[in-house]
């Protein structure tokens, strides 16, 4: 198999609600099949919304996707319902009613802490007085110097 048919190895879903809610299952084949039959990768026991074999998530040429195996299946992302669809790190996936999850990629895991980080909203702006690391800052309200108060005139 060449670099562009093989998928990232941390490549995963994690189910959020279903016979399978909590559990994490890896992706990492080119073809990666999901339904009730035995047969299938990840096989949904329990929910007769999924058909034996409901759908598959593809990864060809750096780009992953999900298609469902049969007309009369449901399966949505992101609240869409769709045949087939491109999806990316972070979509939501629902087959049949009741069994949703959640695909994660982390390509090499550096490409998601670099975006994080770099839209980090936790982080402190090192420009706001309320940041500032130095005790003497007279704007920072547990600064431990006192300055005089000015009234303006």
């Amino acid at each position: 198999m060449n670099a562009a048919m093989k998928p990232p190895v941390s490549g995963s879903i994690k189910f959020l609600t279903g016979p399978l809610a909590g559990q994490t299952f890896p992706i990492n084949k080119p073809i990666t099949t999901i339904g009730r039959e035995a047969t299938n990768d990840i096989v949904v026991k329990g929910d007769q919304k999924v058909s034996r074999s409901h759908a598959r998530i593809i990864w060809n040429n750096g780009i992953w996707s999900i298609e469902k195996l049969s007309p009369q299946n449901t399966l949505t992302v992101n609240h869409q319902q769709v045949q087939q669809a491109t999806i990316t790190d972070g979509n939501t996936i629902t087959l049949g009613d009741n069994t949703t999850f959640l695909f994660q990629i982390r390509a090499g895991g550096h490409e998601a802490v670099q975006r994080h980080s770099s839209t980090n909203p936790r982080r402190p702006n090192s420009n706001s007085p309320w940041h500032r690391h130095s005790s003497t800052n007279p704007r920072r309200p547990n600064s431990s110097k006192s300055l005089p108060i000015t009234q303006p005139g």
